[in-house]
């Protein structure tokens, strides 16, 4: 009786056959492609536990399409950055919705900030470029690199968010234009790339400094 370490070469069993089952079999192996009869049988078979069997083949993802296997990779890419950006999203809009309510019921007691002026310090950036670089990296540790670049990014997302509020504000169709803008985020999640880009650029060249210095003061009324 093997034991659970055991591994076991597989080898064909010599069983009899009829002359017309052998000649059907062998006109089927000819006609198959060379490499998928290499790589049809298992290299071994290996008894992982009293009731379990591994069957090692030739080559890894044998028996799966190339197609099903690009997905299930994009898929693993994929997850650690959705997840981050969902959860960063859902915590942001509990703490304004939880901010809200606070003040609604008078038991904030701090003025309501002006998240126009939004702004992240600058060691954010620096903390980003080296998360970015280590999430080029392989297993767990470019994971948790690549959810703390999703992260920044996100936040960096809400500054490109008060970067359009401020720019926005000499718009005669202001409130239609922000509508506009958080229908396309909202509908198209892509889109964040964009709002990403302008709070980079925020932090990098001072986008809204710039704005406001160059900002004509408003008319003085007429008598």
């Amino acid at each position: 009786m093997a034991t659970p370490s055991a591994v076991l070469a597989a080898t064909p069993t010599a069983t009899p056959r009829s002359p017309a089952r052998a000649s059907t079999r062998a006109a089927s192996h000819a006609a198959m492609p060379a490499e998928m009869v290499h790589h049809t049988y298992p290299r071994a078979v290996e008894a992982t536990s009293p009731t379990q069997v591994t069957i090692k083949l030739n080559r890894p993802n044998a028996g799966m399409p190339s197609i099903l296997t690009n997905r299930v990779g994009l898929m693993v890419s994929v997850t650690p950055v959705l997840l981050a950006a969902s959860h960063m999203t859902t915590l942001i809009l509990n703490l304004w919705l939880a901010a809200r309510v606070a003040a609604v019921s008078g038991r904030l007691h701090r003025p309501w900030p002006e998240l126009s002026s939004t702004s992240l310090p600058p060691m954010t950036l620096v903390v980003l470029c080296v998360a970015l670089a280590f999430s080029f990296f392989g297993g767990m540790t470019g994971i948790l690199a690549v959810v703390v670049t999703t992260v920044l990014m996100m936040a960096y997302a809400l500054v490109g968010f008060a970067v359009l509020h401020t720019i926005t504000r000499d718009l005669a169709n202001r409130a239609f234009w922000l509508a506009s803008a958080y229908v396309i985020v909202f509908m198209f999640s892509v889109s964040l790339i964009l709002l990403t880009v302008l709070g980079l650029a925020d932090a990098l060249f001072g986008v809204r400094e710039r704005f406001l210095r160059n900002r004509q003061p408003p008319p003085l009324p007429t008598s």
